[in-house]
């Protein structure tokens, strides 16, 4: 009920079928309720102090879970967009690398390069076939 009460504040239930009354003024008054019980009846044997503790725990984990689920989500929002920062900034420093070679080539020929360039632009033709097939498949 606090995971209701917080997503959706402005929720109307209604008492007893008659009485509209917002989720969270009903929460807080189920919450003061729990209290008062637990905290005037511990001394009484036929009291239920443990099921009120219960429930107040459940709601306690109700309003950390929605808490901690946004914490979690923007953390993996901001960790995606650094590996995606990550990604742009490899690709281009292989378009720099690759804007080098093939300068050295219309310069000196293709014959000028080494294994290392060679290889460099194979994997960059891989990348760029790769990136040409997510874009049209």
């Amino acid at each position: 009920m606090a995971a209701c009460a917080v997503l959706f504040p402005q929720m109307k239930v209604y008492v007893y079928f008659l009485f509209p009354i917002p989720i969270r003024v009903l929460i807080l008054l189920i919450t003061i309720g729990y209290i008062a019980n637990v905290l005037g009846r511990f001394d009484n044997p036929n009291s239920n102090a443990g099921g009120d503790l219960c429930h107040l725990g459940g709601m306690a984990t109700g309003f950390l879970w929605i808490f901690s689920n946004s914490y979690f989500a923007s953390f993996r929002q901001k960790t995606a967009q650094g590996a995606f920062q990550a990604k742009m900034k490899q690709q281009q420093q292989l378009q720099f690398e690759v804007d080098r070679i093939l300068s050295k080539v219309r310069e000196q020929g293709i014959q000028s390069l080494t294994r290392k360039e060679k290889q460099t632009l194979e994997r960059a033709t891989e990348e760029q076939k790769q990136r040409g097939k997510n874009i049209l498949g």
